[in-house]
């Protein structure tokens, strides 16, 4: 298997290189570096021999750019695809490459430390059927990192469930631990006189009882995990809650080379991505790496860890 990395001319690649190398090593799969040329204008369309070398010299100097920020202990592939779209060509690599993971960077105008999806990206999510790792402007790690923690949000439903334990038997394979996140922003009204703080204080009561709730699910869960085959090196929990989901995010202590898993929910087949607002929320605020994670991989996975009864 692979860890496909798309890269675009006239962008950074270091971001999701960086990020597709981490991925690479903790899981032990080769790494593909990938640049999609666009189609030309329609069939019957003479294009320009001189500008279709233009284009192809570009995507391989930007494949040469992004070859120079994979770790030399790495072997990396680089593949250069024509093709409809962006999108269709780098879901073409995939299939090729058998790949585990597609990592893309963010847009340019992600602030630093955070994502921000940009067009081909987003058209991705909703037609990728395999799990999509997206890293923050300006993310780097050292040559030799692994993947330190894997953190997977829940909810509470069980399909947010179904992607804990799926988290689970990742972070076997990259033999790192779990945590299992929880956020909870608090949207509390502003009021006068009399109604003032009532609105607040009853939010706080709802949401402490939907932590308690929460905390009895992640017991449950621990216990599922304990009983898989393959297993993390170490399972806890933390509960992330603030004003807003900026603030509840940022409560949340992050590791240098974590990475966040966040499910989606379905639009279509169960295989396809679609973002959320829940998971919508907890990408824009993610100072780490996250991997948006479809329905049917989550299952994929949980199979993967071969619960033992």
């Amino acid at each position: 298997m692979s860890i496909v990395v798309g890269v675009v001319p006239g962008r950074d690649p270091r971001p999701p290189v960086r990020l597709g190398a981490l991925l690479a090593r903790s899981y032990g799969h080769s790494l593909v570096l990938a640049s999609i040329l666009s189609s030309p204008w329609g069939t019957g369309v003479r294009v320009d021999a001189e500008y279709r070398r233009f284009r192809a010299d570009e995507a391989e100097r930007c494949l040469q750019a992004a070859a120079e920020a994979v770790p030399a202990d790495l072997a990396v592939e680089r593949v250069t695809r024509e093709a409809g779209s962006p999108r269709n060509g780098l879901l073409q690599v995939c299939r090729e490459a058998d790949a585990f993971r597609l990592v893309l960077g963010s847009s340019a105008d992600a602030p630093p430390g955070l994502i921000r999806l940009g067009g081909v990206p987003t058209g991705l999510l909703h037609s990728a059927p395999l799990p999509v790792a997206v890293a923050p402007q300006g993310f780097d790690t050292a040559d030799d990192a692994r993947v330190s923690r894997i953190s997977a949000a829940f909810n509470g439903t069980e399909t947010s469930a179904g992607l804990v334990i799926g988290a689970a038997a990742v972070a076997a394979l990259a033999d790192c631990p779990l945590r299992i996140v929880a956020f909870t922003p608090r949207q509390g009204r502003v009021t006068t006189g009399l109604e003032a703080g009532v609105g607040a204080d009853v939010e706080d009561a709802v949401v402490d009882e939907w932590a308690a709730e929460i905390d009895e699910r992640t017991q449950t869960l621990a216990g599922e995990i304990s009983r898989l085959d393959r297993r993390p090196t170490a399972v806890e929990s933390v509960f992330g809650s603030g004003r807003n989901w900026s603030e509840a995010v940022g409560r949340v202590p992050w590791e240098l080379d974590e990475v966040l898993m966040v499910g989606s929910r379905t639009l279509g087949a169960l295989t396809r991505l679609s973002l959320g607002s829940r998971a919508a929320k907890i990408l824009k605020n993610s100072p780490v790496p996250v991997v948006l994670v479809p329905h049917r991989a989550g299952e994929d996975y949980a199979e993967a860890g071969e619960t033992t009864p």
